[in-house]
């Protein structure tokens, strides 16, 4: 399901076979993800220069949900080495994309390690500096920011940009990325946008699967800066925030956001031509906060939890618009960071994660928790047997489909965590290369999944004209199975998700049957959570600056409202006693 939030506004592709991919793949991630909202189509312009950057959290799926939901052709750049493969290079080459080397397919082991550093000077045990390192290589060390050579002292010793402000605690092996010309490069985008065409970038540098941006590459701001320089144009810079669910999972959700274009100041383009670093390191600031602003960013995923927990907890029950989500989860993410370490807020996330070990041991999720109090013993117990019933009907119906897609299925997420597991080995970036995991599960599929009912047709074809020969029809049946197969195998998919939300709420349910004191326990909990979140709030968001007050997600009065609704409940009981 694709929901698009604001006036969509754009260039009208014509009928090619760009725009016959795009649609097949709008198709493809309809069906692997359960949900697509795209936020912001409005800030998308109509016509002109566009340069489309976006957050890279999930390697090959992330240019095509940008350029399947938004309404500009737009050619991406791609890695040489993607370039080069039998069937994405293809694609890619359709889809109007242009290659790029890049340093990091080129790395090579360096000789030795890399002992201590001292500021800008890295230095080195059994090296052999002088021989595999030029001026202008980056130097890659496991767990650090990467790192430019500026100067080759000696065999064991190099000055950096930037400085390394963490020490080493250990000898530590490193990677050597040559330098590398991207002059053709940077003269295929500049006159690709002097015509008016949209360019797709992230400006990361590859994908990875940490919780927060990587240190952007200057390449987005060269490119722009370039081509406003060599051809006299207006270039619009827009970001794409590219929020996942659970990236790697068949069916998660994702929400997409086209954020503000970021125009591009004539004083700017004059500094590019006396100082480029200055100019480049400006605009690529502006560029950074922009995505940031489209994106939720925290240093860990067990900050992001929280974050998400804590959100859920502060928002009133009135439905929020996605963008309103969005901007609350952002918010909450960006107040964590800045007072994390304060003892209250410290409090309240172990308070925060107790209550999630709660409702884990009991099944529940939050949301179900509001909804525990307006279910009685009797419509519970009733509910349970309805849908156990409804389950068992719809779990029928699934099977058939099931059965035969589930060697897809096992054979898609195999190879895409074997794929993983070798993107992990290369990388020093990624934390589990979940990344690389849904892209491997959709090109695996597009090919297995034809096969495989090609070879279910061949069988039923070989059943009938052994058990039942008839040439006049015998042709027809294997044909329309191999035909009707896809559907029937996503009419499975959807019934099995039905089957798993029906599942999720027996817990919730028996909860209401047989829960007594745990019940109202947890409801508690989540009272008291509730009111100190909303305390908190109040008390540390005119800290935050203006936009606490000038753009708030939600009115105070909606919070207060809300707040009224819990003081039915007891606040002299203490809810974090172990009454479990």
């Amino acid at each position: 399901q694709r929901r698009v939030h604001g006036d969509p506004r754009g260039v009208v592709t014509s009928m090619s076979l760009y725009s016959f991919l795009r649609g097949f793949f709008r198709l493809i991630l309809n069906i692997f993800f359960s949900d697509i909202e795209v936020v912001g189509e409005e800030n998308i312009p109509r016509e002109g220069a566009v340069i489309f950057c976006g957050n890279h959290a999930n390697q090959f799926v992330d240019p095509l949900m940008i350029l399947t939901n938004c309404p500009r052709d737009i050619g991406f750049l791609i890695a040489e080495k993607s370039w080069h493969r039998p069937i994405i290079g293809w694609f890619a080459k359709k889809m109007k994309s242009i290659p790029v080397k890049r340093a990091q397919d080129g790395a090579s082991s360096g000789a030795g390690k890399i002992e201590s550093c001292d500021g800008d000077i890295l230095k080195g045990t059994d090296t052999q500096f002088t021989k595999q390192v030029q001026v202008g290589d980056r130097i890659s060390i496991s767990g650090l920011e990467e790192v430019t050579v500026k100067e080759v002292l000696s065999a064991s010793e190099l000055r950096v940009t930037p400085s390394l402000e963490e020490p080493l605690t250990e000898p530590k092996a490193y990677k050597v990325m040559k330098k590398v010309d991207q002059g053709a490069v940077y003269s295929a985008v500049w006159d690709s946008l002097k015509s008016g065409f949209s360019i797709g970038i992230f400006p990361e540098g590859g994908s990875h699967d940490r919780s927060e941006l990587l240190p952007l590459k200057a390449g987005v701001a060269l490119m722009a800066l370039g081509a406003m320089q060599k051809h006299k144009i207006k270039v619009s810079i827009v970001p794409c925030g590219l929020n996942y669910f659970q990236p790697h999972r068949f069916r998660s959700q994702v929400l997409v956001e086209f954020g503000r274009p970021l125009e591009i100041s004539d004083e700017l383009v004059e500094k590019y031509t006396t100082d480029k670093r200055e100019a480049c390191g400006q605009l690529l600031g502006e560029v950074e906060q922009a995505l940031r602003d489209v994106t939720v960013n925290a240093p860990n995923y067990e900050t992001l939890r929280l974050v998400f927990m804590a959100r859920r907890l502060y928002k009133p029950p009135q439905k929020l618009t996605p963008e309103q989500h969005l901007q609350l989860t952002r918010r909450f993410a960006k107040a964590y960071t800045k007072f994390g370490s304060e003892p209250k807020v410290a409090e309240l996330s172990e308070k925060l994660m107790s209550y999630e070990e709660e409702l884990a041991s009991l099944g529940v999720e939050d949301h179900q928790v509001v909804r525990l109090k307006s279910t009685g013993r009797c419509e519970a117990l009733g509910l349970l047997l309805f849908r156990t019933f409804y389950l068992l009907g719809w779990f029928i119906l699934a099977m058939p489909g099931a059965i035969l897609a589930a060697p897809i299925g096992a054979i898609c997420k195999y190879l895409a965590v074997k794929e993983a597991a070798k993107a992990l080995k290369a990388s020093t970036v990624k934390w589990e290369a979940k990344d690389v995991i849904a892209s491997y599960k959709i090109l695996v599929a597009l090919g297995l999944v034809p096969l495989l009912n090609i070879a279910y047709g061949i069988i039923m074809a070989v059943v009938l004209n052994t058990y039942w020969y008839n040439p006049s029809v015998n042709w027809i049946w294997p044909f329309v199975l191999v035909i009707v197969l896809p559907f029937i195998e996503y009419f499975s998919v959807r019934s099995l998700e039905l089957c798993l939300k029906i599942v999720k709420s027996f817990p919730r349910l028996w909860l209401c049957v047989v829960g007594g004191k745990k019940k109202d326990h947890v409801q508690l909990v989540r009272a008291q959570l509730q009111d100190e979140i909303r305390g908190l709030v109040e008390e540390l968001g005119p800290k935050m600056g203006d936009e606490f007050f000038d753009q708030r997600v939600i009115a105070p009065e909606l919070v207060q409202k809300s707040k009224r609704r819990w003081s039915r409940f007891n606040r002299a009981e203490d809810p974090f006693q172990d009454v479990m």
